[in-house]
């Protein structure tokens, strides 16, 4: 039985850690709050209470860190930086430790903001906080990291329908959105798992991309919410994340290829 380890059991470590457990890994997973532990021991996870700063890790760090995957769920904070010195603890952590295998869940957030059609080899923000973390464990050898930029999660409590629901004088109406269901992610997650001999980075993303304009609308028109009020625009914008490598690799097919699809 392979161990992973996942730190980060929030909105989406949890289910993921819960959906390996239950297909025969031995999981171990971090959560920053006591209160948390017995949830993921209720979804067969071994818990762990780690709190990772700028400049230290306290809490169990030993056994945590004893893995075959580890699996990297930690979003930059919004109130500074800091992201880049806690993904550089977790690598010299993991130095003489044996794992053989890093996920790191990275954004698409990532490429210019009106960058048009992005792949994994176009362009990227120098002043996004996840940018130099990613190259930080791509460049080791050991051990072997897959980046995955997620496109925006939506899926059970996150409905897109609530997001912009009711606001007014927005821009941007006419630029595609990348979202991506939380079940493609598991899946997607997976099939990574399958395949040790993979590295670099994968965007994880929905294979349509409807205008924000539309989209949020419909999606505000379904939970009975007042639709969203965009400003007109005669150019469109914005940027339409390509997932062609994950399906090209990975053979994947997207459970909710399109986000206007109804979905838990």
């Amino acid at each position: 039985m392979e161990t992973v380890s996942i730190l980060g059991c929030g909105w989406l470590g949890l289910p993921l850690g819960a959906r390996l457990a239950a297909n025969g890994w031995y999981v171990k997973g971090s959560t920053t709050t006591l209160e948390k532990l017995p949830h993921l021991q209720e979804a067969g996870i071994e818990p762990y209470l780690l709190q990772l700063g700028d400049d230290e890790m306290a809490g169990e760090r030993r056994a945590f860190f004893d893995t075959d995957l580890l699996f990297i769920n930690i979003p930059p904070r919004r109130n500074g930086p800091g992201y880049i010195r806690r993904i550089r603890l977790v690598r010299d952590r993991l130095r003489g430790e044996g794992v053989k295998r890093i996920i790191l869940a990275s954004s698409t957030s990532v490429y210019e903001p009106d960058g048009g059609e992005v792949t994994e080899e176009s362009p990227v923000r120098e002043d996004s906080e996840m940018v130099p973390a990613e190259r930080l464990l791509l460049e080791e050898s050991e051990p072997s990291t897959v980046v995955l930029r997620l496109g925006g999660l939506y899926g059970y409590d996150r409905q897109p329908g609530r997001f912009l629901a009711g606001r007014t004088g927005l821009e941007g109406g006419q630029a595609p959105v990348n979202l991506v269901h939380r079940d493609d992610v598991l899946r997607v997650i997976e099939c990574i798992l399958a395949r040790p001999d993979l590295h670099g980075v994968f965007n994880v993303c929905s294979d349509v991309h409807p205008v924000r304009a539309s989209f949020y609308s419909a999606m505000a028109q379904r939970l009975g919410l007042t639709p969203p009020e965009f400003t007109p625009s005669e150019h469109p914008s914005g940027k339409t994340v390509s997932n062609e490598r994950l399906k090209a690799v990975l053979g994947y097919s997207f459970l909710y290829p399109d986000p206007l699809q109804p979905a838990p």
